[in-house]
C-alpha cells in the first residue's frame, strides 16, 4: 500500500518537473513576459578593456549577440543594449541586471544625439546600487537631456557573463516596488529561520544527536545564504565587498548541500538507505565545497568556463539527493517520504537555478521569487521531521532509562523482603566511605542472624519461614531511621550500617534492636530471637568492607558461641590483622546485654 502511494507521488513529482523544464525550455520563457526585459538585443565583446566607451562602440561590428556572446571568457567585457524602444515609452526607465562575480562596472549611456555620459562604479559603489534579490539597478533617464538610445556596460573581471545577458527596462516605481517587497521578504525569511536555531539546541541538549547540529548547520548556513543573495548584507554592512559577497555566497550553499546529504544520511534507516546512498551522500555533497573553494579561492576571476563547471557540480548533491530519497522511500522509510515532499519546492527552484546558470534554461522569474518561499517550506518540513525524531529518541531514552532503573532496582533488591541485597549494601558501604561520612560521626556495621532458624521451617513449613524472613525485614526498616541502611544478605543474615552521633549511641541502637525483635510475635511462629555481631568503621582511614564484614561475622560468631540472642562488638582495629572466628579473646570483647 505504501509503495503504490510512493509511485503516485513520484510521477507527479516527475510530471510537475517535467512541466517546470519545458516551460523553462520553451522559447517563449527565454523571453519573460516583462515588457522591458531585453532579451536578444544584448551583444557582448569579451577583452578588450583598454578602449574607451567611444572606441569600443566603434567597434559595434565585433560584437556578438544571442548565444554567440557565451564563446569566451575574458579580464574584461563589453555588453551593448539598445533601449531605444523602452526608454521612450517608459518615463523613468531604471537598468536592471543581476548581481554576480565581478569587479569594478561603467555604466555608458548613449544618448539619442550621439554623445556618451559615462559613470564608474568601483566594487564598494556598485553595492549602493543593490536591488533585492540579487540585483543592481541604474537609473538611465535625465529630463534635461535627450533620451538614451543605447547602454554600453563594462565589466571588470566577470565570472558568469550570463548575469549581464539577463537585463531589463522598467519604471522607477517599478523598480522600487519590486525591491521593496524582496527585500521585506527576505528580511521575513530570515528572521523567521532564527526559530529553527533556538529549537536546534533546546532538542541537542535533550538528545545529543549528530543529524540535530547537521539542520542547525544548514539552517544557518541557509541563513547566511539568504542574507548575502538577497543583498540585505549591504544595507547592514555597507562597506562589504562585492567579491568577498558572491564568494561566500556560493561556499554558504555548497555548506549547506553538504549538511542537507549528510542530515539525510544520519536521519534515513540504515536498512532503508544501502552504502552505495550513504558513501554516495558524503562524497557528492563534498564536491561543491570543494569546488567552491578552488574556483572562489584559487581563481577569483574564471572566465565563463569555470562558471558552468562550477554551476555543473552542484548538480552531483542535488540527483543524489534525490535517489537517496526515492529509494529509501520505495523501501518504506516515511522520513524519507516526507523529506522527498517537503523538499520538492527548493529541488525544483534549485535546480532550476543550476539549470539557468549552465544555460539549459531560460530565466524564469520564478527561480528568484519561489527560492524564499520554497526554502521556507523546505525548513519547516524538516524542522517537524527533526523534532518527531527527536521527540521519539528522548521517548525511547526515557523507556530505556526506566527499563535500566527497574533492572538495576531488581539486581539490587532482595525479591522476599524488599530489602537491599548484598551488592547494594557493599556499594553504599563503599559510598558512606568515599564520602568521608565516618570521619564526622560513627559509623557501625551490625550483621543478624536469626537463632534457630532451621527449625522454624522444619517445625512450621518454608512458607512460615517466609513470612519470618519478611515480617523481620519490615520490623528491621521499621525500627532504624532513613539514614541507616538494612539488607538481607541471604538465608536467614541480614545487615545494618547504622549511623550514629557516637559509638556507644550505635552500640545501644544495636541493643534495641535486638531486643525489639526478641519481643515481637511473628506470627503462629511466636516469638524468635537475633544474635548479632558489631564492628565499628574507624576513622583512622577507610578499609575495604569485607574487611569490616569479617570483624562483624566473628562477633556475631562470638555471639552464637555465648548462647546466642545477644550482641557482641568487635575489638579489632586496623591495626590489627584481619579478624577471625578465633581471633576474639575476651578482652575485645564487650558484652551490652545478654537475653
Amino acid at each position: 500500500m505504501t509503495g503504490r502511494w510512493v509511485k503516485r507521488l513520484l510521477r507527479g513529482l516527475v510530471l510537475a518537473g517535467l512541466l517546470g523544464l519545458s516551460a523553462g525550455l520553451s522559447p517563449a520563457s527565454a523571453k519573460a513576459p516583462d515588457p522591458g526585459k531585453i532579451g536578444p538585443r544584448i551583444c557582448s565583446l569579451m577583452g578588450q578593456g583598454d578602449l574607451t566607451p567611444a572606441q569600443a562602440l566603434a567597434r559595434s561590428d565585433q560584437f556578438r549577440c544571442g548565444d554567440e556572446a557565451y564563446s569566451k571568457g575574458a579580464d574584461h567585457a563589453w555588453f551593448l543594449v539598445d533601449v531605444s524602444d523602452l526608454t521612450a515609452a517608459i518615463e523613468h526607465p531604471v537598468l536592471r541586471t543581476r548581481l554576480g562575480h565581478h569587479g569594478a562596472m561603467t555604466i555608458n549611456l548613449v544618448l539619442a544625439d550621439g554623445t556618451i555620459r559615462t559613470e564608474r562604479y568601483s566594487g564598494r559603489q556598485i553595492t549602493e546600487q543593490w536591488r533585492s534579490p540579487s540585483s543592481l539597478a541604474f537609473a538611465i533617464h535625465d529630463h534635461n537631456a535627450p533620451r538614451v538610445a543605447k547602454v554600453l556596460i563594462g565589466v571588470d573581471q566577470p565570472w558568469d557573463l550570463r548575469n549581464f545577458m539577463d537585463v531589463s527596462v522598467v519604471d522607477e516605481d517599478v523598480d522600487l516596488v519590486s525591491h521593496t517587497h524582496a527585500a521585506v521578504m527576505a528580511a521575513f525569511f530570515c528572521g523567521v529561520m532564527f526559530a529553527p536555531l533556538v529549537l536546534n539546541a533546546f532538542f541537542f541538549l535533550m538528545v545529543r544527536q549528530r543529524f540535530i547540529l547537521f539542520y542547525a548547520a544548514m539552517v544557518a548556513q541557509v541563513l547566511a545564504y539568504s542574507f548575502l543573495w538577497s543583498n540585505l548584507v549591504f544595507e547592514v554592512f555597507p562597506g562589504f565587498g562585492i567579491l568577498t559577497r558572491s564568494i561566500l555566497d556560493h561556499l554558504l550553499l555548497a555548506g549547506a548541500i553538504l549538511m542537507a546529504c549528510l542530515l539525510v544520511r544520519d536521519l534515513c534507516e540504515k536498512e532503508k538507505l544501502g552504502r552505495f546512498w550513504r558513501t554516495a551522500l558524503v562524497v557528492t555533497g563534498l564536491i561543491p565545497l570543494a569546488a567552491g573553494v578552488f574556483f572562489m579561492s584559487l581563481v577569483p576571476h574564471f572566465p565563463l568556463t569555470g562558471s558552468t563547471i562550477f554551476h555543473g557540480v552542484f548538480l552531483f548533491p542535488f540527483l543524489t539527493l534525490i535517489g537517496a530519497l526515492v529509494t529509501a522511500s520505495l523501501r518504506g522509510s516515511r522520513f524519507a517520504l516526507a523529506q522527498l515532499i517537503g523538499w520538492a519546492p527548493a529541488f525544483f527552484v534549485i535546480l532550476g537555478r543550476i539549470g539557468r546558470g549552465l544555460g539549459l534554461i531560460g530565466n524564469m522569474e520564478f527561480f528568484d521569487t519561489g527560492f524564499f518561499p520554497s526554502v521556507m517550506v523546505d525548513i519547516v518540513f524538516t524542522a517537524v521531521l527533526v523534532m518527531i525524531r527527536t521527540r521519539r529518541i528522548w521517548h525511547e531514552r526515557e523507556e530505556a532509562l526506566a527499563e535500566h532503573t527497574s533492572l538495576r532496582e531488581l539486581a539490587l533488591t532482595d525479591p522476599l523482603t524488599g530489602l537491599a541485597n548484598r551488592r547494594a549494601f557493599e556499594e553504599q558501604f563503599d559510598e558512606a566511605l568515599a564520602s568521608g561520612l565516618f570521619r564526622n560521626r560513627s559509623l557501625a556495621l551490625l550483621l543478624l542472624d536469626i537463632d534457630h532458624f532451621k527449625k522454624v521451617n522444619d517445625t512450621f513449613g518454608h512458607a512460615a519461614g517466609d513470612y519470618v524472613l519478611a515480617e523481620l525485614g519490615s520490623l528491621l526498616e521499621s525500627g532504624l531511621r532513613e539514614r541507616d541502611v538494612v539488607a538481607r544478605f541471604g538465608g536467614e543474615e541480614f545487615c545494618v550500617l547504622v549511623d550514629a552521633n557516637s559509638r556507644h549511641a550505635a552500640e545501644l541502637a544495636a541493643e534495641a534492636l535486638r531486643a525489639r525483635i526478641a519481643a515481637h510475635e511473628f506470627g503462629d511462629v511466636g516469638h524468635i530471637t537475633v544474635s548479632i555481631g558489631l564492628a565499628h568503621v574507624h576513622s583512622d582511614e577507610p578499609i575495604a568492607f569485607l574487611t569490616y564484614y569479617k570483624a562483624a561475622d566473628a562477633a556475631l560468631y562470638a555471639a552464637k558461641a555465648a548462647g546466642r540472642n545477644r550482641l557482641r562488638i568487635s575489638g579489632w582495629r586496623p591495626q590489627l590483622p584481619t579478624p577471625g572466628p578465633d581471633d576474639l579473646p575476651d578482652d575485645q570483647v564487650w558484652v551490652v546485654k545478654q537475653g
